[in-house]
């Protein structure tokens, strides 16, 4: 019965481990690790992102007038390319018993496919709209701080996930209020308090500085409605003896930090008057920012959608298209050995399509745009990948390598070139 009674409460507590690891995972991966049809979608999209790629640049497609350019509106021909042929092949009814392992209604097929585009689109690096757009839901998701994210999200799992006092398990699992923000030391094993001693000092400031801008930004609101009642006045029928009587309007600061124009105060001070039945939808939108962009749009009704919630949905559709963007250039951030192997191959694709009168000589910029490309493209991605925690320690094993073939390749990178040369015309 002893040893029963052992083996049970060893049993307990390596499911509570397990539980506890599998929480850890959750946080540190914003819901991707307990999301089997992201993490698929992920793999799926690097393994057809280059589906019946033409083997030079969506630019030199469009000047020549290609059939898919003309096709896909001169806009990321090769990567809509890939996406609608390799759709279209997973549509197929051979596959019928593969897509139904991989959604099973309506709701996830949208969700894959729409994942799916994310992903796709985000490896057209030629493109400034989705570099732009890409580190827009960044600076959205991360509010430009990964780490200080990442702490914070430790904490909170340290309030709703019990947790025991040693690794032992003999002392009672902790309750689920944190410690005082005021206690910088404890008798409590384990990384418990992570609460800065200045928290509340940082909160009361923080809180003041916001207060003092809500007051500033709500005056200049006032200016602006007090400005466009004149265009209400002719635009508005039956509402112009109300609008000349009506008080000066205080509006309280809205969400995003913005400045509107006095139009753009309109939609605020028509939620004010009486509405008739067709102007239901701008009480609905007067409770929400009109700051449109990749976070929400706006259809013709004037009704607000969230095209790219906030929180853990917002943040994991960020890293799922950064890890999407590292699958695309993977050879950068391994060993010396690789870049060199994978570089070659990349020159020789474009060198062939340059003797074919097809693009631009790319010998005699290749060793300095190499190392542009490392600068201000693939060590900023790694850098991101390793701030926001998904990989765990080998996000900063990506950076270093990235950094280290840098390096090497600043020395080497001029022997290397010839050697490709060489090799192109021997072959």
């Amino acid at each position: 019965e002893m040893l029963k009674e052992n083996y049970i409460g060893e049993s307990d507590q390596t499911n509570t481990m397990e539980r506890q690891r599998h929480a850890w995972k959750h946080f540190d991966t914003n819901g991707i690790s307990s999301n089997p049809l992201w993490q698929f979608t992920l793999v799926f999209a690097a393994l057809v992102h280059d589906v019946q790629h033409e083997g030079i640049t969506n630019r030199q497609l469009v000047k020549e007038g290609h059939p898919l350019a003309i096709r896909y509106h001169d806009r990321s021909v090769l990567e809509q390319n890939s996406l609608s042929v390799s759709y279209q092949l997973l549509m197929q009814p051979e596959f019928d018993q593969f897509r139904s392992a991989i959604f099973s209604s309506l709701e996830e097929r949208q969700a894959f496919r729409s994942l799916l585009i994310d992903l796709l689109m985000t490896t057209d690096i030629g493109s400034p709209e989705h570099t732009e757009v890409s580190k827009r839901k960044w600076q959205l998701a991360f509010a430009a701080n990964p780490e200080e994210d990442h702490r914070e999200r430790k904490r909170k799992l340290y309030e709703i996930q019990p947790r025991r006092h040693s690794c032992t398990g003999s002392a009672p699992l902790s309750g689920p209020n944190p410690p005082s923000q005021t206690t910088t030391t404890s008798t409590i094993k384990g990384p418990v308090h992570i609460i800065k001693e200045n928290e509340t000092e940082k909160y009361e400031h923080c809180n003041k500085r916001r207060l003092t801008e809500d007051r500033h930004y709500s005056n200049e609101l006032t200016n602006g409605a007090a400005s466009a009642i004149t265009v209400l006045d002719t635009d508005v029928s039956n509402r112009s003896n109300l609008i000349a009587t009506a008080e000066p309007i205080r509006l309280a600061a809205p969400l995003f930090r913005r400045r509107h124009s006095c139009l753009a105060s309109i939609p605020f001070l028509l939620s004010l008057l009486p509405t008739d039945a067709g102007c239901n939808s701008v009480a609905t939108l007067s409770q929400q920012s009109l700051s449109l962009g990749v976070q929400r749009t706006v259809d013709f009704n004037g009704r607000v959608f969230e095209t790219f919630p906030p929180g853990d949905e917002c943040k994991a559709n960020v890293i799922l298209m950064y890890l999407m963007q590292v699958s695309d250039v993977a050879h950068t951030m391994q060993d010396f050995a690789t870049f060199v192997k994978w570089n070659h191959r990349l020159f020789n694709e474009l060198y062939s399509t340059h003797c074919a009168g097809r693009g631009a000589d790319c010998f005699a910029n290749w060793y300095l745009d190499q190392i542009a490309f490392l600068d201000s493209y693939i060590i900023p991605l790694a850098r991101r990948i390793k701030n926001c925690g998904v990989l765990g320690s080998f996000g900063s094993v990506l950076l270093s390598n990235a950094m280290e073939n840098k390096r090497r390749w600043t020395d080497e990178g001029k022997i290397y070139l010839k050697q490709f040369f060489r090799l192109r015309l021997a072959f």
